[in-house]
């Protein structure tokens, strides 16, 4: 019995995929193996998670960004994605919450770069009041403050936006 490699990844193509919740097993296994735990050197548990660590999450990374680059360009954000037909911003389902997982992930240059660019465009659209679009078709409606749609859940991401990336 062999391991199951698939070629291509099961969700290509679909941008709504990451907002269903394709970064779940990825970043899991990510922050497992972020986590001191006394497993040993030679422990199956952490041999087999870096092991599907890293495949998995080249692969799962790989299309976010290419996904989020095909509907980027049809605006002016480098990334975009889409659930419902409907271009979130928030934590829970939209591009902030994307944009705090891929800040976790091993990035090529020009990745980050689109990373960073990405949460530029957001800052530069923030309301006055210092909320922010609960997505990008909604840009001047000022009324949800949640941590889904909203300030709440766009500040978390751009808290880790400052300690993690080189400005």
């Amino acid at each position: 019995m062999g391991l199951f490699v698939p070629k291509q990844a099961p969700w290509s193509g679909d941008s709504s995929f990451q907002l269903y919740g394709g970064f779940g097993p990825n970043y899991s296994s990510h922050v497992l193996l972020c986590w001191e735990l006394n497993w040993g050197e030679d422990s199956i548990i952490k041999m087999g998670l870096l092991c599907f660590s890293k495949y998995f999450q080249a692969m799962v990374v790989d299309e976010v960004i290419k996904s989020g680059r095909r509907l980027g360009r049809k605006g002016r954000c480098p990334l975009m994605f889409e659930w419902y037909g409907e271009k979130y911003w928030g934590a829970a389902h939209g591009l902030a919450g994307i944009m705090h997982v891929l800040m976790d992930m091993e990035l090529k240059p020009d990745e980050l770069e689109d990373v960073k660019g990405t949460l530029k465009y957001m800052m530069s659209n923030r309301f006055p009041s210092g909320n922010y679009p609960a997505s990008e078709d909604d840009r001047k409606s000022d009324v949800l403050v949640h941590w889904c749609h909203g300030a709440p859940g766009i500040a978390l991401t751009l808290v880790k936006a400052a300690k993690v990336i080189d400005r």
